[in-house]
């Protein structure tokens, strides 16, 4: 069976991991894929095609098992705990029964992400959205974008602390915590992904959420900025 352990990635396995975020958030549809109401895609099918027919099985299980970040997740269908990515290792007859998605950040509409909705701030006690210096200038006056994604994207505390695997990269210069009790209280839909990522549609589902919502915002050397 093929060492699964985490290490560092190769930069063909690099490679891949972004390939396979290209496909299952943003261009899955337009590659010919077919994506069920969940997000996932038929692993016999990913690998068969002309885009992933150089990769091989234990390369795309070692992407999911190691991604730092739970961007992907496998899943058998029909569902059988006894079945595992191991299992699926050992024997590649089961591929056509799994499946593959992306937990979150996509721009292509899909109906059932395993979001779970936040009713109460205090699960959350924090929440912040990372940007960068040249960023902060537009988003103190117009709010937060969602751009081409379906959510703005908040991590649940800063890189590093011990329960934040996604939601923010590192190299984030601006960190705006936000008020999730005044945006609860106003309607303003927030949820939490499988890989505890929070995510948010924006007011009225606009893509939008505005500065009365940032709660202080700050430097990542600690200086406080003004909005």
């Amino acid at each position: 069976m093929s060492d699964i352990k985490k290490s560092q990635p190769s930069k063909r396995l690099v490679k891949l991991s972004k390939l396979l975020s290209l496909t299952l958030r943003h261009k899955a549809i337009d590659q010919g894929f077919k994506i069920n109401s969940e997000g996932y895609i038929n692993l016999y099918e990913l690998l068969n095609s002309d885009i992933y027919k150089n990769y091989k099985l234990d390369e795309i299980v070692k992407v999911v098992k190691d991604n730092e970040k739970n961007r992907f997740k496998l899943s058998r269908n029909p569902s059988d705990e006894s079945k595992t990515e191991e299992n699926l290792l050992e024997n590649s007859d089961e591929v056509n029964y799994w499946f593959i998605k992306a937990n979150q950040g996509h721009s292509i509409q899909i109906e059932n992400l395993e979001l779970t909705p936040i009713l109460n701030h205090s699960d959350f006690p924090t929440i912040i959205h990372g940007t960068y210096e040249d960023k902060w200038e537009l988003i103190k006056t117009q709010g937060l974008n969602r751009m081409s994604r379906n959510h703005i994207h908040f991590s649940i505390g800063l890189p590093g602390d011990g329960e934040v695997i996604s939601g923010m990269r590192t190299s984030c210069k601006v960190l705006i915590y936000i008020n999730l009790k005044k945006a609860i209280e106003d309607k303003i839909p927030f949820y939490i992904s499988s890989n505890k990522v929070v995510l948010c549609p924006g007011i009225l589902n606009t893509g939008i959420l505005t500065p009365e919502y940032f709660e202080k915002v700050v430097s990542k050397s600690g200086i406080e900025l003004e909005f």
